[in-house]
This record gives structure tokens, C-alpha cells and sequence, in this order.
């Protein structure tokens, strides 16, 4: 399931990103949901070792 939000970036943030995300062939959604996950997954990783 797919939910929209709102965020609120500087203007720079949001235009590097969108030059990436080209780069990268995907889209902006994509990037973002990536970096989130990416993210989450560190964090989680980190919580796990002892």
C-alpha cells in the first residue's frame, strides 16, 4: 500500500535529488522511498548486534 505525504525540504535538497534520481533512472518517489529504507535498515541492523 502506497500513502502520500507531505515534506517540507530545502530547495537545493529537492533539486540535487531530483538531478540524482535521474541519474539514477528512477524517480524521485523511488529515491526517497530508498533513502528511507536504507536508512531503516541501518538502524535496525545496528540494534541487532551485540
Amino acid at each position: 500500500m502506497k500513502a502520500k505525504i507531505t515534506l517540507t525540504l530545502d530547495d537545493a535538497v529537492i533539486e540535487q535529488a531530483k538531478i540524482y534520481a535521474e541519474e539514477q533512472g528512477i524517480s524521485l518517489d523511488e529515491f526517497i522511498e530508498n533513502c528511507f529504507k536504507s536508512l531503516i535498515d541501518e538502524h535496525n541492523d545496528s540494534e541487532t548486534v551485540v
